[in-house]
């Protein structure tokens, strides 16, 4: 299904090579597809066409966190942000990415951000603890997985298979 989604794609751009939806949804193919490399390079094309592209920017940070390379992930979030500053994947995202780079004090306000738009978002809960815990504030991860552990029942059994919730 995938595949035939890509030869649309394909054919479109034959058709015009300057469509920067093409381009776009021809990177969240391939990304699915797990060819990201290429699909990195089908962002940049949209984003020749769309600079001010949010969505393109987040999806080229989506897809350079299958390739491991993090501090691009995190500029292109950052840029998506840019654009759209209260988007709450990209956020959750660039807390992920910020967790990754060991800044967890930066991640922690990403999901912070993003529970104050959605107090009852399980994710950002459960990765708030990560950080806290990581930064030795093992009490107030203990609440946040507690917040996580009830909204999420398989965030629960998560946190109960890794001993760090009851």
């Amino acid at each position: 299904m995938m595949e035939d989604a890509l030869a649309s794609y394909e054919h479109s751009l034959e058709l015009d090579p300057h469509s920067y939806s093409a381009w776009l949804n021809k990177g969240v193919a391939l990304r699915r597809l797990n060819r990201a490399a290429e699909a990195v390079s089908c962002y940049d094309r949209a984003l020749t066409i769309n600079p001010h592209s949010a969505v393109a920017w987040y999806n080229k940070g989506f897809a350079l966190r299958q390739l491991g390379r993090t501090e691009e992930e995190l500029h292109c979030y950052e840029r998506s942000l840019a654009i759209t500053p209260d988007n709450i994947d990209v956020l959750l995202n660039r807390g992920a990415a910020l967790g990754k780079l060991n800044r967890f004090i930066e991640a922690v306000v990403c999901y912070d951000h993003v529970l104050k738009a959605d107090p009852r978002h399980a994710v950002a809960w459960y990765n708030k603890g990560i950080a806290l815990r990581k930064m030795g504030q093992k009490q107030e991860a203990g609440y946040a997985f507690q917040k996580a552990a009830v909204l999420d029942p398989k965030i629960a059994a998560d946190l109960k298979r890794q001993k760090l919730y009851p």
